[in-house]
């Protein structure tokens, strides 16, 4: 049996093991188990649509452009009811006030790529917005570009629109958003426009903690992490084909203030924070690439460089070899997800519901519980 597939199959009989006779902090593992597992709540869905008047989309190939920015945005929340992850399209909302937060999602992926981590969350009481950016999601007119630069402030006018709903106007979600526990988390350029939302010159105050899953962030000069910054926790996979270990997730994590953690899933990679469980080899790389390079994209990432004082030599190791990969057994994805879940979940739980028990999670002590798991932290 495969190491790695060994660890998920047991991971309930490792859990309870140290339940009854855990060393040290018993209780770590009966937050593991929590966390891994569906929340209290049930999971609503709705589909949103939000146009920006203020800011155009720019031209794509052949598509000529538009002068607005329209969101269309999945919102995921807590139910009365509870459902799992499954989820319930219009359910009624649990009553209360609840966190935000807005997920990104990566290039040629989409507001649904990562239903899994954004179910979970609203099942442990977050409402969850996933929009499709105008130019990299999957359906892009034009075909997928590199958008970056343009995203931040999508967030941002997002989260605008969003506590728009706060007000009393008998909207669905009127006063169900807590605007002072609003987060950010995103995938790949997604995770690249995480960090953006929380550093440089597109910083969002309003944002109060933000998760990265393997971003991209290669291109981010050092220079672009002195100004601003929130408690930021990076995850990552060691056999992520796309965005490097070293070069992205480790490399920002030693640029960024603290409080930050940086967590590297053994085995786990690019794909696999995304519903998809596909072999990751160093020919998807070519295969995914090759569809779309336009001199918009190359465009997108100067005007990047521009604005965060990077350059391109810093990703000149940005894919992983044939050789890399060989060494290191790709993790199952779903053992991948419930990992992310668990970090997420603890992460969020502490920064923005300010629930200090979860603190002691978020330490090196985890790594002996989630064997798959290696976690760095500086709270200070």
């Amino acid at each position: 049996m495969h190491p790695r597939k060994f660890s998920f199959l047991f991971l309930p009989f490792v859990l309870g093991f140290f339940l009854a006779c855990g060393p040290g902090k018993p209780d770590l593992p009966k937050m593991i188990q929590e966390l891994s597992a569906p929340g209290e709540f049930g999971v609503g869905r709705e589909t949103a649509t939000f146009r920006d008047q203020s800011r155009p989309t720019d031209k794509n190939g052949e598509y000529p452009g538009d002068p607005s920015r329209t969101l269309v945005t999945e919102i995921w929340y807590p139910t009365r009811e509870s459902t799992g992850t499954a989820e319930i399209k219009g359910a009624p909302l649990a009553g209360g006030t609840f966190p935000l937060v807005v997920f990104c999602h990566g290039f040629m992926g989409n507001r649904r790529q990562s239903v899994i981590i954004t179910s979970h969350l609203a099942s442990h009481g977050y409402i969850v917005a996933s929009p499709d950016f105008p130019l990299s999601n999957t359906f892009a007119p034009g075909g997928p570009t590199s958008d970056l630069v343009n995203q931040p402030a999508d967030v941002s006018f997002l989260i605008d629109s969003l506590l728009g709903f706060s007000s009393p106007s008998g909207n669905r979600f009127s006063e169900a958003i807590d605007e002072k526990a609003i987060g950010v988390s995103g995938h790949s350029l997604g995770g690249g426009t995480t960090i953006m939302t929380v550093f440089g010159s597109d910083a969002d105050p309003r944002i109060k903690a933000a998760a990265p899953l393997a971003p991209f962030s290669c291109l981010f000069g050092d220079e672009f992490y002195s100004t601003g910054g929130v408690p930021i926790i990076f995850i990552s996979g060691s056999r992520d084909i796309f965005t490097r270990f070293t070069s992205n997730a480790s490399r920002s994590y030693n640029l960024v203030p603290p409080p930050r953690y940086l967590a590297e899933i053994a085995g786990g990679t690019h794909i696999g924070f995304t519903d998809l469980d596909i072999p990751e080899t160093s020919e998807l790389t070519q295969v995914m690439f090759g569809l779309s390079p336009n001199s918009e994209m190359v465009l997108g990432f100067t005007q990047l460089i521009e604005v965060t004082h990077g350059n391109f030599l810093q990703c000149s190791d940005l894919f992983s070899s044939a050789a890399q990969l060989e060494a290191i057994p790709q993790i199952a994805g779903d053992l991948q997800r419930r990992i992310s879940g668990v970090l997420l979940a603890g992460f969020f739980n502490l920064y923005l519901r300010n629930q200090e028990k979860y603190r002691d999670l978020l330490k090196e002590d985890i790594n002996q519980y989630l064997p798959d798991l290696t976690l760095k932290w500086q709270e200070k």
